[in-house]
């Protein structure tokens, strides 16, 4: 999560090198990596017990947007958590540790009115990852008022990236594209 922090202040301190603005840096995700970016938005004041290594820790590390694909979003083993997921990111934990941690690694229970606003899309036969992690953060996204859009496709393949080869899901990339338009995020 430091790592994901740290690439986002870098690009935003970097803006006016790389000639764009620093109020439209956002974080698209995909399966595991939308779990990573949505945790990075989520939290993204959390500065880990670290301290600033140089001028780039103290930029703001709130992405302005956050873009999701099939993403995994819940660690809690009764909302739907992935096994495989929790197996790779929480092995070796127990008790009360392992607790803490599928709450805090859980990002349907973390969303505030300061979440950005959220593009995100799935499959609904989604065989890897269980759809409900997207409607559980739309859900979360919903009751705090946050502006999203999300598109639940009957068919997809997990994975798929730009779903090229996947006739409905391979939409997603227009759609973020307007969404992102329509914003003002980009022109």
């Amino acid at each position: 999560m430091w790592d994901g922090q740290r690439a986002l202040r870098y690009v935003r301190y970097n803006a006016a090198q790389f000639k764009i603005n620093p109020d439209h840096v956002g974080l698209f995700g995909f399966s595991a990596g939308g779990h990573l970016a949505s945790t990075v938005a989520l939290h993204s004041n959390q500065n880990f017990n670290l301290t600033n290594q140089d001028d780039l820790d103290s930029t703001n590390a709130r992405p302005n947007f956050l873009g999701l694909g099939y993403p995994v979003i819940s660690m809690d083993p009764q909302q739907y958590a992935s096994n495989a997921s929790r197996k790779h990111l929480l092995f070796g934990y127990t008790g009360d540790e392992l607790t803490s941690l599928e709450n805090y690694l859980s990002g349907q229970k973390h969303v505030t009115k300061n979440t950005p606003p959220t593009f995100i899309f799935e499959s609904v036969d989604d065989k890897q990852i269980s759809s409900q992690n997207s409607v559980l953060f739309i859900k979360a996204l919903e009751d705090a008022g946050i502006s999203y859009e999300a598109h639940m496709f009957e068919q997809g393949k997990h994975g798929a990236g730009l779903a090229e080869d996947e006739q409905a899901e391979s939409l997603w990339p227009t759609l973020f594209h307007n969404w992102l338009i329509e914003r003002k995020l980009i022109s």
